[in-house]
């Protein structure tokens, strides 16, 4: 791979584009324009992602069912990948030369619609050989108009009365008669309904594996892969789930195209779930002995809420009116609040401001001991607010809630805050999840439960929110397993303004303190941010020692604005050429090589992220960013803030008693020179965790005692002035270690 000399340069591009489909953090439509940039070994949320390799022979029959035998309002869509540019070549056909329906590339390369064996409507544009491209037409039986889409835009409509007749055909796919399909077609759709235009744009980048609310006219849905990735992750099942297929699908020598492990190029999947703020929008999981938590649980999620709402804005709610089970909503103060069986509710502490992300937790221990945890840190603590007991009603998802929720996980046992913090970017499936009863959301397109598959129902105007083709916000998660993503990074949640209020043009450095005293030989950056216009961007990372690089420069984005999360990993090895759809995510490799800048010093000290804004004209926010130093996991302490406290603390450990691993918060009013040490009952130093100069902010310490004996032990913070002996602060607390 070589080393570009300029920075990431994009353009707008509505034409189609090349391969993938994955998920991230942050997206909307974005496209490379004039240079080469490379990015890694994709693993997204969605990385086991699959198409349909037809080799101008092969194709996919479905016998034919009632609800197929469409004879009024219809819609058909495709994504398209040809590899030969003559012929008629069939997409989807049901029907026979004097009935049904079908969508195919004419032989002059025009997109075609048809009904009863009749091409009643051809597009204007053609579609590109070795592209992914977008395809769609539709008839409405209420006005007799055909219309046909390339890439989500009208490319032509029709007045005909020629509804789709009654026909007792198969439904074939990449094929009619002896006219075939050679290429990879993805994402295959029929609807029960003729799609406007913003059904069509609000859907084609994303994977639909759901037949219910205003996903109802779905009516058959392929995306050629798994709802997760165990197992065989190719298929050619109908993943809609309508009750459709008495028989299953056949596979006339369809092969799998695997487009994991590369970027997208037409497809993204970190979707989350929109709410309108009412009690008619929901999501909604029919009881079963999984959801009907009793005794110790955790419930996560990240939640972004968008503003008040006539009522309690629920995230999860599983409890009749008077009855047993929980409840978890924020409350008319914007705080994070609890309920369970008949108990009033508790709260936290923390503000929930709005338009930003949160990562939430509500952990029960088996005695009924409460903890509220926002972006990994202690909310509020409750000693004896009880376990949830056994309750028939259906487990509800964001009624009342007015804004996006996404990855909703269910433990049936309590975790640590450790653990929540080392999953808290990473998205959950059956690849990664933990051990123990669990179930988890993606909500990614797919109504199921992405762990322990669960199917639920959406309610009233509820939406995946399509972070690819509207102005949305994804939340800022992240799949890299293979490069230790949940272990090895000191992660930061920043929200820091771009640019910073008052400010204009630049944003004041945000910075995180390393404390590994070792020589480097590998850097990845993590980083998640939004802005209404990132080409006007320039990002740097400097280190302690004041080497710097700068790894952003000019993104013009397609739309209104551009978000991403990435990790920036010189072993990236994908790589993209200009005129290419790409969301960038999961992993990237920098136009200059960090290793090449960082290599040989030491990591201890401040590193930080510098974003100047060159125009000041829109504005946005670091979500999140981190550093993983020599491919090896964290320890030690990490920067949860760097806005300066009113005053020294040293905070109280949690949990405790613990067995083997702990965590506490210092606050440091002031620069200076701290030293964390523990000692054994009877005063005797057994480990230091720090003994370094550490900035002013606020500080999260992760301490390990596998190699220590049960007991009581202390741990003393001192802080002492810079370049002297004079002691500012000192604090001891004791904590309790039980194996």
């Amino acid at each position: 791979m070589k080393n570009l000399k300029t920075s990431f340069i994009f353009s707008p591009r509505d034409t189609a584009i090349d391969l993938h489909k994955t998920q991230t953090s942050f997206r909307y439509l974005f496209v490379i324009a004039i240079f080469i940039f490379s990015i890694f070994n994709l693993q997204s949320q969605m990385f086991w992602n699959q198409a349909g390799n037809f080799n101008g022979s092969s194709y996919i029959a479905a016998p034919n069912t009632l609800s197929l035998n469409i004879v009024g309002s219809v819609t058909v869509e495709a994504w398209v990948y040809p590899m030969t540019n003559t012929g008629i070549r069939y997409v989807v056909f049901k029907g026979n030369v004097s009935n049904g329906y079908y969508l195919r590339i004419n032989s002059n390369g025009t997109v075609g619609f048809g009904t009863n064996g009749i091409n009643r409507i051809n597009s204007t544009q053609t579609v590109p050989q070795n592209k992914w491209t977008h395809i769609a037409g539709s008839y409405n039986v209420n006005n007799d108009e055909f219309k046909i889409f390339v890439n989500g835009l009208i490319d032509g409509t029709l007045i005909s009365n020629n509804p789709p007749a009654n026909n007792t055909d198969s439904l074939f796919i990449g094929k009619y008669s002896s006219s075939f399909f050679t290429g990879y077609i993805d994402e295959v759709r029929i609807w029960t309904k003729a799609a406007e235009p913003n059904d069509i744009r609000r859907n084609l980048r994303t994977s639909l594996s759901i037949s219910s609310g205003k996903y109802t006219s779905l009516l058959f849905s392929m995306p050629f892969q798994r709802v997760n990735s165990q197992g065989n992750v190719f298929t050619i099942q109908d993943l809609s789930f309508n009750p459709i297929s008495v028989n299953p699908t056949v596979n006339r020598g369809v092969t799998a195209i695997d487009l994991s492990n590369r970027p997208s190029t037409y497809l993204s999947g970190n979707e989350s779930l929109q709410f309108e703020g009412n009690f008619s929008s929901y999501a909604a999981l029919p009881n079963n002995s999984l959801n009907s938590l009793t005794g110790a649980m955790t419930i996560e999620a990240w939640i972004n809420v968008e503003g008040s709402s006539a009522v309690n804005q629920y995230i999860v709610h599983k409890n009749a009116p008077g009855g047993n089970g929980y409840r978890l909503m924020l409350n008319s103060s914007q705080k994070l609040s609890f309920s369970l069986n008949n108990a009033a509710f508790n709260e936290g502490s923390s503000i929930i401001e709005y338009n930003k992300w949160y990562h939430i937790a509500w952990v029960v221990s088996p005695a009924g001991a409460t903890s509220l945890y926002i972006n990994g840190n202690l909310d509020a603590y409750y000693g004896s607010a009880g376990t949830p007991l056994a309750n028939s009603d259906s487990l509800f998802f964001g009624r009342g809630f007015n804004g996006m929720i996404d990855e909703i996980r269910f433990f049936r046992f309590e975790r640590t805050a450790a653990d929540i913090k080392k999953t808290m970017f990473e998205s959950i499936d059956e690849s990664n999840a933990p051990s123990g009863d669990c179930f988890v959301f993606n909500f990614d397109g797919s109504a199921w439960a992405n762990k322990n598959l669960q199917f639920y129902f959406l309610r009233g105007n509820t939406y995946f929110s399509s972070p690819a083709t509207l102005n949305a916000a994804s939340s800022p998660l992240i799949r890299a397993d293979n490069i230790n993503f949940r272990e090895g990074f000191y992660k930061k949640i920043s929200n820091r303004r771009i640019p910073e209020t008052g400010n204009t043009g630049l944003m004041v450095d945000d910075s995180i303190m390393i404390p590994d005293n070792v020589n480097i030989n590998d850097v990845n950056l993590y980083l998640s941010l939004i802005h209404g216009a990132v080409e006007q961007l320039q990002i740097t990372l400097i280190s302690p020692t004041g080497q710097n690089i700068q790894l952003v420069n000019g993104y013009i984005p397609l739309g209104a604005g551009v978000d991403f999360t990435t990790i920036i990993d010189d072993q990236a090895d994908s790589t993209l050429s200009s005129n290419t759809y790409i969301h960038i995510l999961s992993r990237m490799k920098s136009l200059v090589n960090l290793n090449s800048v960082f290599s040989g010093s030491n990591a201890a000290g401040v590193w930080k992220l510098k974003i100047q804004d060159i125009s000041g004209l829109e504005t946005g926010k670091l979500i999140a960013w981190g550093l993983q130093l020599n491919n090896t996991p964290v320890i030690g302490i990490q920067t949860i803030s760097n806005e300066i406290p009113g005053k020294f603390e040293l905070g109280q450990n949690y949990p405790n008693p613990f067995n083997p691993k702990t965590n506490f918060k210092i606050q440091l009013s002031n620069s200076g020179n701290v030293k964390i040490t523990v000692y054994d009952i009877t005063g005797k130093e057994v480990k230091v965790l720090v003994n370094e100069f550490l900035t002013a902010g606020v500080y999260d310490m992760d301490f390990d005692a596998s190699q220590l004996s049960s007991g009581a032990y202390f741990y003393k913070l001192e802080v002492r002035e810079s370049g002297s002996d004079a002691v500012r602060f000192t604090d001891v607390k004791k904590m309790m270690l039980i194996k």
